[in-house]
């Protein structure tokens, strides 16, 4: 590559974060999240063993889902190990390193090797579009209609705090359309931190007022403006102030990230090699938005798509209707307390390749989140759901999971003409609750109204 065709890539220290939060491994998860909170940082530092780790906020609630103990120190849980690079690399350089998985971040040193800040996979992504495109192209034009989390102000806060599973998350709390405010990781950290009752309604704990983007600022200018505030995501409003949309930083960068793989198919025949490398990156990050890492099976946000396409198809063609089946293991905290989370990954893994076994080509199996998951099925109405979430509960109680008794409870309910998708998965997920409560291991069905 030539100097000129450098000059198109920034160096790691011109994009990355730099300063960073260290602490001891030695340090409890509770104390982390106060350090956290009090420095206002996403993510602290520690060394293991002279090998720098990293604990994030995708990696507190991760842990906060499946355990409550803030006793554990850092040493003790599966913190990323942090690669080294310098400041003066070429992102180019180290494009390669990162994965938006495995290695999101990496650390950045300086001449003295000293450890002086951090650049993410979102950082590097952001950074490779100087194309006009997006400099000219709007988020109202490439917001797409999309299932967005959102709650009203007296919507009590435990009913949103599943929703949120990794820092790129938000539920956005409305009142007559309007966003009035916000709950965000950041938030999540405090109430975990002060014990907080997750009972209250959402209004007590949500940010406000909401830092709105108008839908005519450009791709570039909300890029900027994510990087500026260090936020996740952009809300997006229309001229009445009225919510049009949530966009997050991977969106954006991932709609960037396409158009600059075009612009580098035809630059020179110099950087062919990075061009397919750029392909391979973005049939990744494609895949990564939309599935499940651990089980490979698709995660919430394919779900939401299915299931707006399938309405959308009996709205068009009137084809008969489809059931939704939502499952929830019971008692999973437990079997991770027990034998561990390791195992307790291994029980969800299981648990798909059972529940696909009994499946059709067509019906959508998806992640919903943590150990709750979703099934879709085309052309079955509420018997035909019923009759198969019984099927899948039995044989999971007769056979269990790794040798480890397992039960699981059910919802089911059929989409009726008209009914909102958000209001399907209610009234299902009402059907899962009465499941729960009336004594675990059983399906229970709802009805419209």
């Amino acid at each position: 590559m030539t100097e000129a065709d450098k000059a198109l890539f920034p160096k790691v220290g011109q994009i990355a974060h730099l300063g960073v939060y260290t602490t001891s491994a030695k340090t409890s998860l509770k104390e982390a999240t106060r350090l956290m909170l009090r420095n206002e940082v996403r993510d602290v530092i520690f060394t293991v063993d002279q090998v720098h780790r990293i604990l994030t906020v995708a990696d507190l609630l991760d842990y906060t889902r499946q355990s409550s103990d803030l006793s554990i120190t850092l040493d003790q849980l599966p913190a990323h190990i942090l690669v080294m690079v310098h400041e003066d690399e070429n992102i180019m350089n180290i494009f390669p390193m990162l994965d938006n998985d495995k290695n999101r971040y990496l650390g950045v040193t300086n001449n003295q090797q000293d450890l002086i800040g951090i650049i993410s996979y979102s950082d590097v992504i952001s950074a490779l579009d100087p194309s006009i495109f997006i400099k000219k192209k709007t988020v109202g034009e490439v917001l797409q209609p999309r299932h967005h989390l959102q709650a009203t102000a007296d919507t009590p806060t435990r009913e949103i705090l599943h929703h949120l599973s990794n820092a790129e998350h938000a539920v956005i709390v409305i009142e007559h359309d309007k966003p009035v405010g916000v709950i965000t990781a950041k938030d999540v950290i405090g109430i975990i931190q002060n014990h907080l009752d997750i009972n209250e309604p959402v209004s007590r704990y949500m940010s406000t007022p909401v830092d709105t983007v108008s839908h005519e600022r450009t791709i570039s200018q909300v890029l900027d403006y994510l990087q500026e505030t260090r936020f996740k995501r952009a809300i997006v409003v229309d001229d009445d102030e009225e919510l049009l949309g949530v966009l997050s930083q991977s969106d954006l960068a991932g709609f960037a990230f396409n158009h600059w793989t075009q612009l580098v198919q035809t630059h020179t025949s110099a950087l062919s090699d990075m061009a397919s490398m750029f392909e391979t990156k973005a049939k990744r990050f494609e895949n990564d938005a939309l599935n499940d890492p651990l089980t490979g099976i698709g995660n919430r946000r394919r779900f939401n798509y299915a299931m707006e396409a399938e309405i959308g198809r009996i709205k068009r063609y009137h084809t008969p209707s489809f059931a939704l089946i939502i499952i929830d293991i019971d008692h999973f905290k437990h079997i991770n307390d027990q034998h561990g989370h390791l195992i307790g990954d291994q029980v969800l893994i299981a648990l798909v390749q059972y529940v696909s076994s009994l499946l059709r080509e067509t019906d959508v199996f998806c992640r919903w989140g943590g150990e709750e998951f979703t099934i879709m099925l085309p052309v079955t109405d509420l018997e035909g759901a019923r009759i198969l979430a019984e099927r899948i509960r039995a044989g999971i109680e007769l056979d269990g999971f790794q040798g480890i008794a397992c039960t699981i409870s059910a919802g089911v309910g059929e989409y009726m003409p008209e009914e909102s998708m958000d209001e399907l998965i209610k009234r299902v997920d009402t059907a899962l609750y009465l499941a729960k409560s009336s004594g675990r291991n059983r399906v229970e069905q709802s009805r419209q109204g």
